[in-house]
């Protein structure tokens, strides 16, 4: 009996034993044959891919487009985000634009806090720019020198330069107009998905828009980020008198040139709009108390605004220092007057007196209006010099 369940109870083991194992054979096939479809989509897909990418090559190349240019390979990243996102031609050009000027955003912060800080330190660094000046007038060579140290070690101290404010521009310029040139070849080929990729009142992208709309929205925000300072950070509210010539120029420009760019193909102004739209959207947030403080970005600290004194040209100073100098040479008319026989004494004694006066004062070498001016400019510049030094000397106190 007891061999008989022993025999049982081995049998039901090796049944069982015998289902796992053909269980275990049996996924182990199934995974297998899975992983190897897995990785036959994956390189059917890439393959696809792979074509895809080649196929949007050759259109490009047989277009005369493309190549390894700048702004050939804009045309290649707008041409593939196109074709892989399948989204128009208007959503393609605004997802590029606002993605590289995302990838743009950390130098636009630092940019924007070194501006900052160079505004608040603007009223000493003056002070100090006015003193190498006036040590420079006088030949004051240890002056100068003692003066260009304090800028460096007044830059230096708040973590700023005038040449980092440089870098903006010098990147954006680039990418401006390797924007330009890539949708004006693709406007001028024409590509043909972009005769239709437009929205709204601008159907055909590669054709100016008809009712000018685009022009003027383009100035009209390239005037708004001028006016706000979106890509400095700085309003502008301290600036030089030369500054803000350069600034009602630019003015000028902005206004002008929406009549010359209204011949630009839709695509180019659309790109224009967005990425100016992308400075405000920008300005706005970096105003804000929360990404200021994430960003670390300094306080800004508007200064009281100095009255400019317009400074005198040569030749008022010639005038006025001669006028102030010029000593009085005539005689009264009366004294000059015709006489007549009963008071010819007293009038001779008269014109005696004024030929005396006009004598004694051509006796004396005259002064002239060089002169006067040389001497005005001598006491001007002891003046600044005096003042440099008194500056310099609270400095070091």
């Amino acid at each position: 009996m007891a061999d008989t369940l022993k025999d049982s109870t081995q049998s039901v083991v090796d049944s069982a034993s015998d289902e796992l194992h053909h269980l275990g054979t049996s996924v182990q096939d199934r995974l297998a044959h899975a992983n190897d479809s897995v990785s036959q989509v994956l390189a059917n897909e890439s393959e696809s891919i792979r074509k895809a990418s080649e196929l949007a090559t050759n259109d490009l190349q047989s277009l005369g487009l493309g190549g390894w240019s700048p702004s050939g390979i804009l045309q290649h990243l707008l041409d593939s985000v196109q074709y892989f996102t399948d989204l128009p031609w208007w959503a393609t050009i605004i997802l590029v634009t606002c993605g590289i000027r995302l990838a743009l955003a950390p130098l636009l912060v630092s940019v924007q806090g070194n501006s900052i800080r160079l505004s608040n330190i603007q009223p000493q660094m003056q002070n100090l720019l006015e003193d190498i000046q006036y040590a420079k007038n006088a030949g004051d060579q240890q002056g100068m020198q003692a003066s260009a140290m304090q800028v460096r070690k007044l830059l230096k101290d708040n973590n700023c330069s005038p040449f980092k404010s440089l870098l903006l521009p010098v990147v954006q310029m680039p990418v401006f107009l390797s924007f330009y040139f890539a949708l004006t070849g693709l406007a001028n080929a024409p590509l043909p998905a972009l005769a239709t990729g437009g929205v709204a009142w601008f159907p055909d992208l590669t054709a100016a828009d008809p009712y000018y709309a685009l022009p003027i929205i383009s100035s009209a925000m390239t005037l708004l980020v001028l006016e706000t300072g979106a890509e400095t950070g700085t309003t502008g509210m301290n600036q030089t008198p030369q500054a803000r010539f350069v600034k009602n120029g630019l003015r000028a420009v902005t206004v002008v040139a929406a009549w010359f760019i209204s011949s630009f193909p839709s695509a180019v102004l659309l790109y224009w709009t967005t990425t100016n739209t992308f400075s405000l959207v920008q300005l706005l947030a970096l105003r804000t108390r929360f990404l200021k403080r994430l960003l670390r970005l300094p306080e800004k600290i508007e200064h009281p605004v100095k009255p400019h004194v317009k400074q005198k040209s040569f030749m008022d100073s010639v005038r006025s220092s001669a006028n102030a100098n010029a000593r009085p040479r005539a005689v009264p008319v009366s004294a000059l007057r015709k006489s007549s026989p009963d008071n010819s004494s007293s009038l001779s004694g008269a014109r005696g007196r004024a030929l005396d006066n006009l004598m004694s004062d051509s006796s004396s070498p005259p002064r002239t209006a060089v002169n006067t001016t040389q001497d005005a400019m001598s006491a001007e510049k002891q003046a600044r010099l005096a003042a440099a030094r008194e500056r310099r000397l609270r400095h070091r106190s």
